[in-house]
């Protein structure tokens, strides 16, 4: 595929950027965090050394969905400044495209992403979806039901949060949730008013989510760290119960329905069942619930394709991938860019030169301003 002249401009949080020339990409180092203003700086920098180093002259932009990442803005500065045309690209298609491109496929593939948030095109957060597409375009078939987080990104950290939405979304009482009282009483006005609370489909989220409540930790240190815990927790030689995993339609979209899974767990924790078996049959369970959306959703055994940062879990990816396989289906993982958001740039990049070969069968056509 010629990439040449594209500039992928990545995500924002897990920063990276990648600029092309004939059939060959070329990605930067993972930078940060692009609201430090510090690394913002040299995530510039180290772009304009890229393109003189490589000598590319940059003749198509393209960036996530999302209208306030900084990597976003900077692609809407380049665009001012050079008059060029720029492309949005949707954050999980992007995922899903970066490992079609990590494996050499032209697709079409049924793509698993798990992450933590991520701009939807219905305008809702996403983070546990499941896709049907190419390069040229995708659909959502599938998802999980959206956790109403109090506070929107205050929950990433204030892990209490997540666990507080998951037990009354289950119709739990809030005494497993170890937070005061004033702060139970703010954070559930907030939620039955629906008050400054943000609705995300994610895995990451859930993670937070199930974390907290199975150790009464309220907060983490940084993005992530929930889901790393409790995987740590897990142990070879503690087999985890069979948790239900249970799903229905809406909107055209099957969603996994995690109440009566949050249940379950709840009711083991009380019961005094080892943390180590718990977080295995959480792990589990989702194992099992992407393989029944797998067999619901992709009947014609297109190749599968896993990405995005949940998928940093080895003994979610491990399992995942065996039970997938030994349902019949071929199943493709990250193994030259990384699964989270530094890897993104590249299905960024391999959409955009897609889209620009369409569109140049096309005359008069323009990419400017195009969002997919």
């Amino acid at each position: 595929m010629d990439v040449t002249g594209v500039v992928a401009f990545g995500a924002e949080q897990k920063a990276s950027f990648a600029v092309g020339r004939e059939c060959h990409a070329f990605l930067s180092p993972h930078i940060g965090d692009l609201k430090n203003l510090e690394t913002l700086d040299h995530y510039r920098h180290a772009l304009d050394t890229f393109l003189r180093l490589f000598r590319i002259e940059a003749k198509m932009l393209v960036c996530d969905l999302h209208p306030d990442y900084w990597s976003t803005r900077e692609a809407e500065l380049r665009r001012s400044s050079a008059n060029l045309p720029v492309l949005q690209v949707q954050h999980h298609w992007a995922h899903m495209a970066a490992c079609m491109a990590d494996n050499d496929l032209w697709g079409p593939v049924f793509g698993i992403v798990w992450d933590g948030t991520g701009l939807g095109t219905d305008g809702q957060i996403w983070g546990g979806e499941f896709l049907i597409g190419d390069y040229s375009s995708f659909s959502r078939c599938g998802s999980i039901r959206p956790i109403l987080l109090a506070g929107g990104d205050a929950a990433v950290r204030e892990i209490g949060r997540v666990a507080l939405s998951l037990a009354r979304d289950a119709e739990l009482s809030t005494e497993c949730i170890a937070l005061d009282a004033t702060r139970m009483r703010s954070l559930c006005a907030m939620l039955d008013s629906r008050t400054n609370c943000v609705p995300a489909s994610s895995i990451g989220r859930l993670f937070d989510g199930v974390y907290a409540l199975l150790t009464g930790r309220m907060r983490v240190n940084y993005e992530g760290q929930g889901a790393t815990l409790l995987e740590a927790l897990e142990r070879d030689e503690i087999p985890g119960r069979p948790y239900p995993v249970e799903f229905y339609v809406q909107d055209g979209i099957r969603l996994f329905d995690h109440r009566s899974l949050v249940r379950a767990i709840v009711e083991d924790c009380k019961n005094g069942q080892p943390a180590a078996a718990i977080a295995r049959g959480f792990m589990d369970a989702l194992c099992r619930a992407a393989l029944e959306q797998c067999l619901a959703l992709n009947p014609n055994k297109l190749p599968v394709v896993l990405s995005g940062g949940v998928f940093l879990n080895h003994y979610l990816l491990t399992n995942l991938t065996r039970l997938l396989e030994e349902a019949g289906y071929s199943v493709f993982t990250h193994h030259r860019v990384s699964t989270c958001d530094e890897g993104l740039c590249l299905g960024q990049m391999v959409i955009a030169a897609q889209q620009r070969r369409l569109n140049s069968h096309v005359s008069g056509s323009s990419l400017e301003n195009c969002t997919h």
